[in-house]
């Protein structure tokens, strides 16, 4: 697979720099997702499930379960808290019910315990919860005030393995929330020399993406067990290209890659961050046999793009729904060989850090449409392009034309670092056959 990154320009030019927009990342925050009260969110246990959500945007999501060393107590879970506040080495909570505050008292040891705060107080910060490690209790019957002896902590510390899941259908409804537009904002030449000009006349790129994934991680051993992203992507693409040469000229690729475009991340504060950048490009493959202008455009839709990347193991990973819709056209001003391929494609890279570093994990899909436009007057001269392809004129040239053919071509790369590079998906399909048309 080649990496947008690694497409380097063959010739030297002059190119603007293109910047997209840089969002600012959904730092997702806890949320209340239980309405009860009672025993069940007094009681302390060692598994415990934590939700999450970037203010009123239900798309950025996620579920957090874990299974924690000493007992917890989730004061999300309990309705009746009235206040909650911390010192440097205290927790103090006041409830509303008696039933509560006297439930407390009698299932809360005064050693052996975590509590997780919510947004009461000063115990956390805005987007975290805060872990506090209990020594010792004391209790306040006037008030109904329990005050805890405590340090604090994190689930980095804390947790003995943890389960998240984002952007997921049990915590939100799935939505497309990163979406990435470039058109009409760069035109210009890929080479411009003596003997050749590329131009790209037209550029209109985008992509929508619905990102969502999971991750169980053994915090104990350093081990993931499960990680994976789903995404569902819609990709358009328009470039057009024209070449002048005024002698014969080969190249592999000449290309122009996008600055990386960096959208939305989201992070859960200690526990996980997502980072995703995009990146555009656009170029061309070209050689030629003698003097000739050449043009050529390609038009390119993918409405529904699905795949599953198991980042642990390629040969779960799949891909559904590439159905690409497509239009083409060429033309050649002269009796030579040439074949002028205009591209376009598109990577997504993903970064996952699981508890601050102690999972740190990149994953990448790179899209690209090709058109491959092969015109041949003798037939005689192999073009030397990645993607070429073969004319068999076996009736002889064409009288005062030309012999052409044009394929359109798809694929899907996928990559995590240092585990697995592969091809989830690709598919050539015929625009012309080979026919003989007249200059």
């Amino acid at each position: 697979m080649r990496a947008l990154s690694s497409l380097v320009l063959t010739a030297a030019m002059a190119l603007p720099t293109v910047l997209g927009s840089v969002e600012p990342a959904h730092v997702l925050h806890p949320v209340r997702m239980r309405r009860d009260t009672g025993s069940d969110g007094v009681q302390p246990s060692y598994n415990i499930s934590l939700y999450y959500q970037a203010g009123s945007q239900s798309s950025a999501a996620a579920h957090v379960d874990a299974q924690m060393k000493l007992p917890t107590v989730v004061l999300d879970n309990i309705n009746s808290i009235s206040t909650v506040d911390c010192s440097t080495d205290t927790v103090e909570i006041t409830y509303d019910s008696a039933v509560d505050y006297e439930t407390s008292i009698s299932e809360w040891s005064s050693a052996d315990l975590i509590i997780l705060t919510n947004h009461e107080g000063n115990c956390d910060t805005e987007n975290a919860h805060g872990v506090y490690v209990v020594s010792s209790l004391a209790y306040d019957n006037d008030t109904q005030t329990i005050t805890a002896q405590a340090a604090e902590s994190s689930l980095r510390e804390q947790a003995a393995f943890l389960s998240v899941t984002f952007n997921s259908t049990a915590v939100a409804s799935r939505k497309r929330d990163l979406t990435i537009t470039l058109s009409d904002e760069w035109s210009g030449d890929l080479i411009n020399t003596d003997d050749l000009a590329i131009d790209v006349q037209e550029v209109d790129l985008s992509t929508t993406v619905d990102l969502s994934g999971g991750v169980d991680f053994d915090v104990s051993n350093l081990t993931a067990t499960t990680l994976y992203l789903e995404l569902d992507i819609a990709l358009v693409a328009d470039v057009s290209v024209s070449a002048q040469a005024e002698a014969s000229y080969s190249t592999n690729v000449l290309s122009y890659t996008f600055d990386a475009l960096s959208v939305s991340a989201f992070e859960i504060a200690g526990i996980l961050s997502i980072g995703p950048s995009l990146t555009f490009g656009v170029g061309v493959e070209f050689a030629i046999t003698g003097e000739a202008n050449v043009t050529a455009d390609v038009s390119a839709q993918i409405a529904d793009g699905r795949l599953y990347l198991d980042l642990l193991d390629s040969s779960t990973s799949s891909s559904s729904g590439w159905a690409p819709t497509y239009n083409a056209s060429a033309t050649l001003s002269a009796e030579v060989d040439a074949e002028l391929n205009p591209f376009a494609d598109v990577e997504l890279s993903i970064g996952i850090d699981v508890l601050d570093g102690l999972l740190d994990v990149s994953a990448g899909i790179e899209a690209r449409a090709e058109i491959v436009n092969e015109f041949s007057v003798e037939g005689s001269v192999a073009l030397s392009t990645d993607n070429g392809v073969t004319v068999e004129n076996g009736s002889g040239s064409c009288e005062n034309g030309y012999w052409f053919t044009s394929d359109f071509t798809f694929g899907v790369d996928v990559f995590v670092t240092d585990l697995y590079s592969e091809t989830l998906y690709n598919v050539t399909l015929p625009i012309y056959d080979t026919e003989c048309i007249a200059f």
